[in-house]
């Protein structure tokens, strides 16, 4: 364990670590959306169960509640948008640009076709529930006002916003928004994507994703970064906080996060596509500093790779698109010039 970090960064850390008080906070909805569920006379599936499913993916911290920062209510009348089980037929005769192949949202009416909510729909390989999922977060996120989305690259996550309904193209799929749909369904409301700052077994989000990536990348665990905090990721932060000299209760709070980030900061890795963390922040400011235009939110997406590209090929460097040794000195000895 931990045998990516150097002595003397252990030496660094366990003294800062001895310092450490716990406390910690929960995250609060800064944003409250009610919204009503609904089937049409012309369907078979049970309200109840419909509208079990929706809530529990409105729910999701995975998903548009932004890990917590927007709450999703559910309401008998009065919603700002109603979810609709409809058949293929209604879906069809709502507006034009819909399909009886397809779901669609029209207004104020979430238009949730009952032919995919049943079946699914041909060539897409995960489960129904998943697709159950993915439908509503991709209807919902045009609600909210999120365009359609393209396929980044080939075998690259689809973004939810993407019709993958249609076609995956190149891509894999995926069941909630991306990092960086999160974060534009934040500024279109208004508020932040939230990072829960205790995260505990049960838990479920980006939040609990990011620290199972730091697990393996700094303490050598080989953990399934699943957005869930399992009894794997339990133990594994088990014994993070043993070797450190923390209270052993397996609740990553934000003293153990902060001592994560301060570890991710004094041994740098080479970052790539996927990853999240203080050191990708701090990666995204150094590019802004030396001219490349990008947004600085702690994921190394498509976006950062680009900019990243745009240094390594500029400069003759191999074009991995991951901010590397050399690609970092590149930056790093621009920045001391300009300074």
């Amino acid at each position: 364990m931990f045998s990516t970090i150097s002595s003397r960064t252990l030496v660094v850390v366990a003294v800062i670590a001895s310092g450490i008080s716990m406390h910690a906070s929960r995250v609060h909805a800064q944003e409250s959306l009610p919204y009503e569920v609904s089937t049409t006379a012309a369907t078979d599936t049970p309200l109840s169960e419909f509208r079990a499913s929706v809530v529990d993916t409105l729910d999701d911290p995975r998903g548009w509640s932004l890990g917590g920062s927007i709450d999703f209510v559910l309401v008998d009348d009065g919603g700002l948008f109603t979810v609709v089980l409809a058949s293929p037929e209604e879906v069809e005769e709502a507006a034009p640009i819909c399909s009886s192949d397809w779901s669609c949202r029209v207004g104020e009416r979430v238009l949730i076709n009952e032919l995919r909510w049943t079946q699914g729909t041909e060539g897409y390989p995960l489960p129904l529930d998943d697709y159950r999922d993915y439908v509503v977060n991709h209807e919902v996120g045009h609600w909210l006002g999120l365009d359609h989305r393209d396929c980044p690259g080939f075998d690259r996550e689809a973004p939810v916003m993407m019709q993958q309904s249609i076609s995956l193209d190149r891509c894999t799929p995926t069941v909630w928004p991306l990092p960086d749909e999160q974060e534009l369904a934040g500024d279109l409301r208004g508020v932040d994507v939230a990072r829960q700052q205790v995260l505990s077994r049960g838990d479920r989000g980006a939040g609990v994703a990011e620290w199972q990536q730091h697990l393996d990348e700094v303490a050598g665990r080989n953990l399934v970064v699943d957005g869930w905090f399992g009894p794997n990721t339990e133990t594994a932060t088990i014994g993070y906080q043993r070797f450190f000299g923390m209270s052993p209760d397996g609740v990553a709070g934000e003293d153990e996060r902060d001592l994560m980030n301060y570890i991710l900061r004094l041994q740098p890795r080479s970052l790539t596509v996927g990853m999240i963390g203080p050191d990708v922040t701090d990666w995204q400011r150094d590019l802004r500093q030396v001219g490349q235009q990008l947004v600085v939110d702690g994921w190394y997406g498509p976006q950062t790779e680009d900019r990243t590209l745009n240094i390594q090929r500029f400069f003759g460097l191999p074009l991995t698109g991951e901010a590397d040794d050399a690609t970092r000195g590149i930056v790093d000895y621009l920045l001391t010039v300009e300074e």
